[in-house]
């Protein structure tokens, strides 16, 4: 292991992060805040910068090569780095305690949405835009970032892209993994401009249209306003759907789209099997909305198709209360909290195509025991699906219903807490969804939760977007040893 190069690399990232910081300060200057909030905010900017080229001047060395060890490292500990100097502005400029700051930060960079904060409107707009912005960092990944504006990890940058992409299917679109960041990360600048753009000719306020495009192209969730998007026109409510359901989306076949072939998309399994669910939910949910709750047919179909995509993305906004809404209704919300949209997105979940492999594969065997010397191979979009990728998924499946079902059971320990809370608050951080159902539901916050119960949940976020083994094997012991 060669730590050296793990912890320059790391500097890089602590440095790029403390330069993003800058940007809420210049929010924070436009939108008229207090000077001490503004001057508050560059200073973390800046005291970042320096702390990270410092450590970078004591661990630098021209050759950057890193092997799979030291791409794992520097993944796990960088977003932790991060994630630490995206807390200093909440510490600094707020009463919070660090325990909720980190809590945040992680929660928005991991694009999960949920939050701490009480009273939201109260916080200065710098802090408003930083939350929000934190979320569209994490959307496509801290360290992807990195290696489209800061290329010196020669063939080690393509084994950065792997640990760091979300889904079975992330894959390259060109030769250089670099490359193929700046790709992926001039398709979300552009998609997140046109979505700020319309939210503002929809006469969205500018702040909250930069803010609310920010997390919608991320799925993160986070809004400016306590009320998220309850009260707002249909129109928005459906132009922000259509967003979340193209961030949801694996980002490779925008990229074929771009290039001209627009039908990619539904010649593609996972995206088929990700529309049909998602049109299923909504029609499902917006007959109880309209029988149940006494909703318009036009109430019923706005309402439920925004929560379900906003769900279904993993991005946590809230058009209503749909804690409120009928048990077949929350069930349903409930389940395809856990399947999350497609690989190679910014969404969390166990992702679309691991579900339909391992059905697939659940029915494969069940033909195989009626007709025991059959030979029947599984394909997934026209493809043979090679065993190691079916044990993959299954070992991921495993390992993510299992680290539920712990998360689960850790809340379950929370004071006054109920099993719907429990439930639901641990797919809500473990899928990157934010909000759950009950205590947790989308009018609550976990402000409440005593603090060990928060650094879980902190866990299970961390878990939930580096999708588990990339962490988990950084604290394997033969990992550490020569």
């Amino acid at each position: 292991m060669k730590v050296k190069a793990v912890i320059s690399v790391v500097s890089v990232l602590i440095m790029v992060m403390g330069a993003a910081v800058s940007f809420a300060g210049i929010a924070s200057w436009i939108m008229q805040d207090s000077l001490a909030d503004t001057q508050g905010i560059f200073q973390c900017s800046a005291f970042s910068i320096l702390g990270g080229l410092i450590l970078h001047l004591k661990t630098r060395d021209r050759n950057h090569e890193v092997n799979p060890r030291e791409v794992y490292a520097i993944v796990t500990v960088g977003w932790l780095s991060v994630c630490l100097i995206a807390a200093i502005p909440f510490v600094t400029l707020t009463n919070m305690s660090f325990t909720d700051s980190y809590f945040e930060v992680m929660s928005g960079l991991t694009t999960t949405g949920a939050t701490v904060l009480t009273d939201i409107e109260s916080l200065p707009k710098g802090l408003l835009f930083w939350r929000c912005f934190c979320n569209w960092l994490g959307g496509l990944g801290i360290v992807i970032l990195s290696m489209a504006i800061l290329p010196f990890l020669g063939s080690g940058a393509y084994q950065l892209f792997k640990a760091e992409a979300t889904g079975p299917q992330s894959e390259q679109v060109t030769s250089r993994a670099i490359d193929t960041a700046k790709i992926l990360w001039a398709i979300y600048v552009g998609l997140t401009i046109l979505c700020i753009v319309i939210y503002r000719y929809l006469d969205m306020p500018i702040f909250e249209a930069v803010c609310h495009g920010l997390s919608t192209l991320s799925t993160g969730g986070y809004s400016p306003l306590s009320s998220s998007f309850v009260g707002m026109p249909s129109p928005i409510l459906y132009v922000s759907t259509f967003f979340m359901m193209m961030a949801a989306t694996n980002f490779t076949l925008h990229i074929k789209a771009l290039k001209g072939d627009i039908f990619c998309y539904f010649r593609d399994e996972e995206f088929r099997w990700y529309l049909a669910t998602f049109l299923f939910a909504l029609t499902v949910i917006a007959f109880f909305l309209h029988t149940d709750a006494g909703y318009t047919w036009a109430q019923s179909f706005a309402h439920s198709t925004f929560q379900v995509a906003s769900l279904e993305t993993s991005c946590g906004f809230a058009s209503d209360d749909f804690n409120l809404w009928s048990t077949p209704s929350k069930i349903i919300l409930f389940l395809i909290m856990f399947m999350g949209g497609c690989g190679g997105s910014t969404t969390g979940g166990l992702k679309v195509a691991r579900i339909v492999l391992l059905v697939k594969y659940t029915f494969i065997k069940i033909k195989q025991m009626i007709l025991p010397h059959s030979l029947i191979n599984l394909h997934f979009n026209g493809k043979r699906v090679n065993d190691e990728m079916i044990q993959k998924s299954l070992a991921f499946f495993f390992a993510f219903i299992f680290l539920y079902a712990l998360t689960a059971f850790s809340l379950s320990f929370a004071p006054g807490i109920d099993i719907t809370t429990a439930l639901s608050g641990a797919i809500a951080c473990l899928g990157n969804m934010g909000p759950g159902f009950a205590m947790l539901g989308p009018a609550e916050t976990f402000a409440w939760l005593p603090d060990w119960n928060k650094w879980i949940l902190c866990g299970a976020m961390f878990l939930g977007r580096l999708e588990i083994f990339t962490v988990i094997i950084v604290f394997v012991p033969n990992f550490w040893r020569r």
